[in-house]
C-alpha cells in the first residue's frame, strides 16, 4: 500500500548534478540539465501529489456489523471532504485519527489514518451492503458487509418476562392445539378425560370417556396413544388402544374424532391386532395405505391437525404420515435407522409380522412405505405449512422437509454449535447465524408461526453472569426458512425470573411451548413439566 511518508521520500530520490564548471560546453550542458531537470521536478511533484491523495483502504473490517456497532476502516485517507457511504446511508464520521506505522531517521513518517463510523438502521439490514470510501474526491470500494439487527430490537415491541398461571394438571398430558389464542388442552392418563385451559388458567372439562361410543356402544380404553386439536378448535383426533379382554383375543386400535362444537364422536379407523402371534402374517396386518376405512393403522402417536381437513403424525419420531380431508391414508416419510422395539403394545407403531417358515416374528417397520430420511428426531411439525423441521443424526444442524411433496426443502450446515466466549448472532442470515451450545438446553421450543419461521428460546444455559449481559441472553428468535435469516422476536434478555424450560427425552419431564395467542405472547410449561407460565411485557 502507498502511503503519504513513503511518497514524500520520492521527491529525494534523484541524481545530484554538478553546477559548478568552468567548460562552457559543459556549463551549456549544464544549464539545459537543469531546465529540464526543474520541468521533471515539477512533473514528478505533481504525480506525487496526485498519488499522496489517492485513498486506500485496508480490507481487514469485520464481515458483520449490528445497528449501533462501531466500524473502524483504516488506510490511506484524507480527512478534508472525506466520505464514507455504507448501504444504503452516507456515514458520520464519529472518529479520525492518524498513527506512525514506521519512523525513518525521524524524518520521514509512514502514517495510516483509523475512521470510526455507526452503523445505522438507515444503512438497511442484510447481506452485501457496499462500502464506498471517497477522499480527496476520489472514490475507492471495500468488500461489503452484513448489518444485522441489534439487540435493542425484535418483532415484539418490549422485551419479555412470565407470569405462573398455573399448576401443570396431575397424571396429565398435553394435547396438540396450535390455535393461536393461548388456549391449552390437556388429556388425562388415566381417565381420558380431556380438559381445556384457557390463558387465565382457569379449565373445563370438554370430553370424557363416557364419550367413546362406537355403533351406539360404549368400549373401553386401555391406553391413549396420541391427540390433535385443529386450529379452529372444531375437532378433536383421538388415538385410543384397548387391550383384548379375557373373553375376546383382538386388541383394537382405533383413530376417533370428537366434534367440539356438536358434541359428537365417531370411529374413523378400527383395526384389530390378534392376541397370538401366528395371526400376525403381511396379509392380516396390511394395507397400510388407502382408505381410513380400510387400512390398518397402530399407535398413532403425534397428531397434527390442519386447517383444512388433513391430519399428520408424527409416530415416534420414526414415521411422518399423512390422512387427507378425503379420507385418504399415506405414509410420508420414515426413519433411515429404526430402532423400535416392536412392541406395537407399548405404543410403537409398527406391529410385529409373522414368518410362516422361520416360526418367528420380527418387526414390520421395512414392510412400511414413504420416503426414507435420516434424522435424530422431529423438532417440530407444522400441519398448516405441511412442513416439520429435524435435527441431522450426529449434528446440530436443522433440516426442512415439505410433507406434501415429500422433499428436502432446507439443509443449514453453517448452523454450527458456538464455543463460550465467542460472539453469538441471533440476527442474520442464516450464513452468519451461530447455533446451538453442547448443553442440552442451550435451544428450546420450536414453535412454528406462519410463513416457513420458527420460534426458539437460545442460550438459556448462557443466562447467568457477564456474558449473558453483554449479548442480551437467553433471547427467543425466529429463524426465517424463505428468507434463510433470524431475528430476535423480542428485544433485549428473556427474563424467566428463575424458571427453566428443559428438554430432557422422557415426555414426562420434557417441557413444551405449547401455543401463543394475537398478542404475540407465548404458552408453555416449566420446571420438567410441573407449572404453566405465559410470557408478559416487562
Amino acid at each position: 500500500m502507498i502511503i503519504i511518508s513513503s511518497i514524500e521520500q520520492r521527491r529525494y530520490i534523484f541524481p545530484k548534478i554538478l553546477i559548478g564548471t568552468t567548460c562552457p560546453v559543459l556549463a551549456g550542458l549544464a544549464y539545459c540539465l537543469i531546465a529540464l531537470l526543474f520541468s521533471s521536478c515539477s512533473e514528478t511533484d505533481n504525480y506525487y501529489d496526485t498519488l499522496k491523495h489517492q485513498p486506500e483502504i485496508v480490507k481487514d473490517y469485520d464481515a458483520v456489523y449490528g445497528v449501533g456497532d462501531t466500524m473502524t476502516i483504516k488506510g490511506h485517507l484524507i480527512r478534508d471532504g472525506l466520505k464514507i457511504r455504507i448501504g444504503d446511508a452516507e456515514a458520520e464520521i464519529i472518529g479520525f485519527e492518524s498513527r506512525l506505522t514506521n519512523i525513518d531517521l525521524g524524518r520521514y513518517n509512514d502514517s495510516t489514518q483509523y475512521v470510526k463510523v455507526e452503523i445505522t438502521q438507515a444503512m438497511g439490514i442484510g447481506t452485501g451492503r457496499p462500502v464506498s470510501v471517497t477522499s480527496s474526491g476520489i472514490a475507492v470500494e471495500g468488500p461489503a458487509i452484513e448489518i444485522i439487527e441489534s439487540s435493542s430490537s425484535g418483532l415484539l415491541p418490549h422485551e419479555m418476562t412470565v407470569q405462573k398461571i398455573a399448576d401443570y394438571p396431575a397424571n396429565s398430558s398435553i394435547v396438540y392445539c396450535h390455535s393461536g389464542n393461548g388456549n391449552m388442552y390437556f388429556i388425562n392418563n388415566t381417565t381420558y378425560s380431556v380438559t381445556r385451559m384457557k390463558p387465565d388458567g382457569s379449565t373445563e372439562q370438554v370430553l370424557d370417556a363416557s364419550q367413546f361410543v362406537e355403533n351406539g356402544a360404549k368400549f373401553n380404553v386401555t391406553r391413549y396413544n396420541g391427540a390433535g386439536i385443529d386450529p379452529q378448535e372444531r375437532y378433536l383426533y383421538l388415538s385410543l388402544y384397548t387391550a383384548a379382554p379375557l373373553t375376546d383375543n383382538w386388541n383394537y386400535y382405533r383413530l376417533c374424532r370428537y366434534d367440539l362444537q356438536q358434541k359428537t364422536f365417531e370411529v374413523l379407523n378400527k383395526t384389530p391386532y390378534y392376541i397370538y402371534a401366528s395371526r400376525h402374517t403381511l396379509a392380516n396386518i396390511s394395507p397400510f395405505e388407502g382408505d381410513m376405512d380400510s387400512v390398518k393403522m397402530f399407535a398413532a402417536t403425534g397428531v397434527y391437525p390442519d386447517s383444512l381437513g388433513n391430519v399428520y403424525f408424527n409416530m415416534n419420531n420414526t414415521l411422518i404420515t399423512r390422512l387427507n380431508a378425503n379420507g385418504a391414508y399415506s405414509y410420508v416419510f420414515k426413519v433411515q435407522y429404526y430402532n423400535g422395539a416392536g412392541a406395537v403394545e407399548l405404543n410403537d407403531p409398527a406391529p410385529q409380522v409373522y414368518n410362516t417358515a422361520t416360526k418367528s416374528e420380527a418387526s414390520a417397520f421395512s414392510y412400511f412405505p414413504g420416503v426414507v430420511i435420516s434424522y435424530d428426531r422431529v423438532q417440530a411439525l407444522d400441519p398448516d405449512g405441511a412442513q416439520f423441521y429435524t435435527r441431522a443424526t450426529s449434528s446440530t444442524s436443522l433440516q426442512h422437509y415439505d410433507m406434501v411433496n415429500a422433499v428436502m426443502l432446507n439443509s443449514f450446515s453453517s448452523y454450527l454449535n458456538i464455543n463460550f466466549g465467542a460472539k453469538p448472532y441471533l440476527s442474520g442470515s442464516f450464513a452468519v447465524l451461530t447455533g446451538s451450545t453442547d448443553a442440552q438446553n442451550s435451544e428450546w421450543g420450536f414453535l412454528p408461526m406462519a410463513g416457513r419461521r420458527l420460534l426458539i428460546l437460545r442460550y438459556q444455559d448462557l443466562a447467568d453472569g457477564a456474558y449473558a449481559q453483554q449479548y442480551q441472553l437467553p433471547a427467543w428468535t425466529v429463524l426465517d426458512f424463505d428468507k434463510e435469516r433470524g431475528s430476535r422476536y423480542a428485544p433485549g434478555s428473556f427474563d424467566r425470573k428463575g424458571y427453566s424450560m428443559s428438554n430432557d427425552r422422557t415426555p414426562a419431564t420434557k417441557d413444551v411451548l405449547i401455543n401463543n395467542d394475537a398478542d404475540g405472547m407465548l404458552y408453555m410449561t416449566a420446571n420438567n413439566k410441573t407449572v404453566i407460565l405465559k410470557t408478559v411485557y416487562k
